[in-house]
């Protein structure tokens, strides 16, 4: 399916947020896109309702991630993978682990060499669980899932978020390090009140992506791309697609000086059924790109090629 919503140069992007009525047509342009139907079955589905967190929220077959063969454990988990700008399956998009679930997840991690976790929700929400505690927030403590212990070796608390390292092991010599982000300024079915904070913390995962692949290439490359980056609240669907298109949307402008939001949007919803259905947060997603543009020095955005230096590592990935 071709990409049908037009792509704003910066000036005609930065006017359309200036007028009056710019939220209107944001909304407009957001009913435009949930009415477009998005191709994919469910059969997998059928047979693993019991996996899933909520029944409005599956999996789309063609873009799930298929956990490997192991015997008496379905090969199912309520994921998908979703492209970035600069290379495929640059994001898993999925629901918070639920008790029953935590294991699936470490055997997604550890099939995935997943070096990043960006968490959007909070273990509860107006009483209510939204993730399973699968990790654990105090420093120097462990955890236990099957054959995988996930050991907390540090935590770094910020305002607006708290960052974690896990040390991964599943009972042979491998280990694996995982950085965990939870971003604690997100209510559900809402948006940040401050929208900066959001954007310095996309911002801020950005940064570690970039350092722990320069890492692995000074190290020994493993892989032609960095690894995915599993993003998760608590069904995957509100965001967790956010913040791919936060992401998206920056690189996008980083590399052309263009944003298209309304397409990122559309090709996300191809990969991850039902997802950003709600339009506050599709507005909020134009508020926090806006944002970032305004941040930029004002020869960065004129000049061609200015920003595609500092960000020379992800134009790169393209080659």
């Amino acid at each position: 399916m071709a990409e049908t919503f037009e792509e704003l140069k910066h000036a005609d992007f930065m006017a359309l947020m200036e007028k009056s009525d710019c939220e209107e047509i944001i909304i407009a342009e957001h009913q435009e896109i949930i009415s477009k139907k998005t191709e994919g079955t469910f059969e997998a589905d059928k047979n693993n309702r019991g996996l899933n967190r909520y029944a409005h929220a599956v999996c789309f077959d063609h873009s799930r991630v298929i956990l490997p063969t192991e015997r008496n454990r379905s090969n199912y988990i309520n994921a998908n993978y979703i492209n970035g700008f600069e290379h495929t399956k640059k994001f898993i998009c999925g629901q918070a682990p639920t008790h029953r679930t935590c294991y699936d997840f470490y055997r997604m991690l550890w099939m995935e060499h997943v070096q990043i976790i960006v968490m959007l929700c909070q273990k509860k929400e107006n009483g209510r669980e939204k993730c399973y505690p699968y990790w654990s927030d105090v420093d120097q403590s462990s955890m236990r899932f099957g054959k995988f212990k996930i050991t907390t070796t540090s935590v770094e608390r910020f305002p607006h978020y708290v960052k974690s390292t896990l040390l991964l092991t599943d009972g042979s010599v491998a280990t694996q390090t995982v950085i965990h982000y939870n971003f604690t300024a997100w209510p559900d079915h809402d948006v940040p009140k401050n929208t900066s904070e959001f954007l310095n913390f996309v911002l801020a995962v950005r940064q570690c992506q970039k350092e722990l692949y320069e890492e692995s290439l000074r190290t020994g490359p493993k892989f032609s791309q960095p690894v995915p980056i599993v993003v998760h609240c608590n069904a995957g669907l509100g965001r967790t697609p956010c913040f791919c298109v936060v992401d998206i949307s920056i690189s996008r402008f980083n590399e052309n000086k263009t944003v298209s939001i309304a397409s990122t949007v559309h090709d996300i919803r191809r990969g991850r059924f039902h997802c950003l259905f709600n339009p506050f947060q599709y507005i909020f997603c134009y508020k926090a790109v806006k944002l970032y543009i305004e941040s930029l020095p004002v020869e960065d955005v004129k000049k061609t090629g200015t920003i595609r230096k500092a960000v020379s590592f992800f134009r790169n990935l393209r080659k």
